[in-house]
């Protein structure tokens, strides 16, 4: 509950040992420690905030017991980074989605599909936001039937983009979609 507080406030925190979980002790006392994350998760610094979206990503990989216990906080943060106007934050929220879509896999491809379609994003983000899509997919193939209609009217839609960029990548995703498919 007080890490919820911390990262709802964008709060510095003073201590952390108040958190379950988040002792350091042995090898846990690394550059990426938990408390250093959750510091860093509330940074107003741009590359601060990145880097603890990153690192939380890589341990969603591993299935850290700490992400794994917080997961909805930590997924909701994510996504609410997502939305973010700088780049680096953006594109590291949405790498860290793809390392999670196992958990929640309807919200996070409503979220992905959604920047997507966001035309207000520079197309290059948009087009990050497709090679995510096809990392969730890879990541999550065998759940793809269940995912197909969303996946493929998301790209489908992409195809008649203005940008000719966003077009050539909803393009070779749906062909790279097909041939998983056949495979």
């Amino acid at each position: 509950n007080d890490l919820r507080i911390c990262i709802a406030t964008k709060t510095n925190i003073s201590s952390l040992s108040s958190f379950t979980g988040c002792e350091a002790t042995g090898e846990e006392q690394k550059e990426d420690s938990l408390s250093a994350l959750v510091k860093d998760l509330a940074d107003p610094l741009i590359p601060s905030r990145a880097h603890a979206i990153m690192q939380i990503g890589k341990r969603f990989a591993r299935r850290d017991p700490f992400v794994l216990t917080h997961i909805d906080l930590l997924q909701s943060v994510v996504i609410d980074n997502l939305t973010h106007d700088d780049s680096y934050v953006f594109l590291a929220a949405a790498k860290c989605l793809a390392q999670i879509a196992w958990s929640d896999t309807k919200r996070i491809l409503t979220a992905i599909t959604g920047e997507i379609h966001n035309t207000g994003r520079r197309e290059d983000d948009r087009v990050k936001c497709m090679e995510v899509l096809m990392d969730i997919v890879k990541i999550t193939n065998e759940l793809l039937p269940v995912y197909q209609n969303q996946i493929f009217n998301c790209l489908l839609h992409s195809t008649g983009d203005d940008s000719m960029v966003v077009r050539a990548s909803a393009f070779s995703n749906i062909a790279t979609l097909l041939f998983l498919a056949m495979t």
